[in-house]
């Protein structure tokens, strides 16, 4: 019989012992010289639920008895073709059955010896099998044996092996989005959410997802490749007075469009995303959706004409930004009389993104508007460093502002390649016994921020620190193509914390004239010009920057 059962395997461990009891009783006769040959294993082979249907996952255990040596090992097949070399007594193989929802897998193994032949066989035939090349440890990773690689020595096969023949079924897939990637509560009209499919017959298995918005019903649902696992939704605001959307799918970190939409992106309203997956039987899992039923996801409409985004990225503080810059870009006006007050936010402070997803949620979003004003107190210089650099070259323009609040400049490199910055600066050295900290702790209030085209025409305007600001922050050195647009003025003696030495650089716009970048916080410098009818030098300040720099 092919198939082995455990009482088989005690008699033979029987018949060991009644030869050995011979083998002692006849020691008195003389020995005789008797060369016997190699003798091959015996295997044997069980299943833990032999005679049910299996799922595509089947459970074995296998061991084997040589009679004249040891055990090197077993080698397994599913097809009868392909044989897999292994040393355990167990395991779980996956059958693979196609497209069908049951099939039947013949499992055959066989046990091999140790007494082998001393050097690697490329082939290994025995009894009319083929069992391809001995194993080996792929030291070189070239893919071939090489020589002194270590290698299984076979020596003889088993040449009947034990075989069961098992009926499996196919198992429906599973999906889940990452539960560590939260969606924020609130967001403009672009989400980026990572997922998972599984199933227990290979995730290979997985043919498609489809996603739906806010309703389950067939007509609803969105195709989707199954090599998909980071989805971006990004709403269709072409029609401005649409409070229902479709919105367009992209895959991956770098939001790739798959020419999908998926329709009934609600604005200004909650909303629910979907999804479920399909095997290459047309199994179904389970729909799972997000967020769960203990959270909500409100997608607020943009409020105008997308013309500029603040990324709030500075957090509790006092004077608080967010309200000292609305109240600016309230009476900030474009070439055509309109205000910037209707600018969105895109908060990462108060609405934080996930990592996983961060990049081209914050990216596809900036790319929905014009101009963007990033603002921090210690900016997520990372997600700036993968956003930043794209969204200029898909035509959008930045306006940076930050401090480095207790930010330690270490030996690693700093994620400022997007910023027109050589290098941020440690120390000033004063004379050759002198060196000061190149970190600036603190201004006094009244401490002017130069601009360096103050003699030119339509010059960039005086700013001024309304008041004593400690937010912590470094002097910039520019790059070599790029263009300083404001310096500190020279420390007062009397101000006995401001360090720094001459007039060091903390704006500076990029060669290409897109991004303006400013190491000190711009809300602090709420201060007023008299000679220009107390025009606030904020509210210039963004004129000048989006209209002249912009060209808006």
């Amino acid at each position: 019989m092919n198939t082995r059962f455990l009482n088989i395997a005690v008699l033979i461990v029987s018949g060991v012992l009644i030869a050995s009891t011979n083998f002692f009783a006849g020691c008195k006769e003389s020995p005789t010289t008797l060369v016997v040959s190699n003798q091959p294993p015996e295997t044997y082979l069980w299943v833990d639920t032999l005679g049910s249907i299996q799922t595509s996952q089947v459970r074995l255990h296998w061991w084997g008895d040589d009679p004249d040596g040891f055990i090197l090992g077993y080698l397994i097949t599913i097809d009868g073709i392909h044989w897999t070399f292994t040393t355990a007594n167990d395991s779980t193989l996956i059958v693979s059955i196609g497209n069908n929802m049951l099939d039947t897998a013949n499992i055959q193994v066989v046990a091999v010896d140790k007494q082998g032949n001393g050097h690697y066989d490329a082939a290994v035939v025995r009894n009319g099998r083929n069992f391809g090349p001995e194993a080996f440890v792929d030291s070189d990773s070239n893919g071939v044996y090489t020589q002194g690689e270590h290698f299984n020595d076979y020596g003889a096969i088993d040449p009947t092996p034990a075989s069961i023949t098992v009926v499996v079924k196919n198992t429906s897939p599973t999906v889940e989005f990452d539960p560590n990637t939260k969606l924020p509560l609130r967001t403009l009209p672009v989400v980026s959410v990572l997922f998972s499919g599984n199933d227990l017959d290979g995730n290979s298995t997985i043919k498609e997802y489809y996603i739906a918005l806010n309703d389950t019903a067939d007509t609803s649902w969105a195709r989707i490749p199954n090599t998909v696992s980071i989805l971006t939704l990004v709403g269709d605001l072409s029609d401005t007075s649409a409070n229902v959307v479709s919105a367009v799918l992209k895959s991956g970190v770098n939001a790739e469009d798959i020419g999908v939409s998926v329709k009934n992106l609600r604005l200004n309203q909650n909303n629910v995303l979907y999804i479920y997956a399909v095997d290459i039987t047309g199994a179904k899992s389970a729909i799972a959706r997000l967020p769960d039923t203990t959270r909500t996801w409100y997608v607020q409409k943009p409020r105008g004409r997308r013309k500029l985004l603040l990324i709030d990225d500075y957090g509790t503080a006092s004077p608080n930004p967010d309200v000292v810059y609305k109240e600016i870009l309230d009476s900030t006006f474009n070439s055509e009389g309109k205000s910037y007050g209707d600018f969105d936010v895109l908060d990462l402070f108060g609405q934080p993104i996930s990592v996983t997803v961060a990049k081209p949620m914050i990216l596809e979003t900036m790319k929905l508007y014009q101009m963007i004003f990033w603002y921090s107190k210690i900016a997520n210089l990372r997600y700036a460093q993968e956003t930043i650099p794209s969204y200029l070259m898909n035509g959008g323009k930045a306006l940076f502002s930050t401090g480095f609040d207790n930010f330690i400049i270490s030996s690693d490199e700093l994620p400022l390649d997007f910023a027109p910055i050589d290098s941020l600066l440690t120390s000033y050295k004063v004379n050759d016994s002198t060196t000061n900290a190149g970190y600036i702790s603190r201004v006094y209030a009244n401490s002017k921020v130069l601009p360096v085209d103050s003699a030119q025409a339509n010059p960039h305007p005086l700013l001024v620190f309304d008041r004593t600001a400690i937010f912590g922050s470094y002097a910039a050195r520019e790059g070599p193509t790029d263009k300083v647009l404001y310096r500190l003025d020279l420390p007062k003696p009397q101000n006995f914390q401001e360090q720094w030495v001459g007039n060091p650089a903390v704006g500076i716009q990029s060669n290409n004239g897109r991004l303006i970048f400013f190491t000190v916080p711009l809300h602090l410098m709420r201060t007023y010009d008299a000679a220009d009818n107390n025009r606030s030098r904020l509210v210039k300040l963004f004129e000048r920057i989006f209209r002249g720099d912009f060209g808006d």
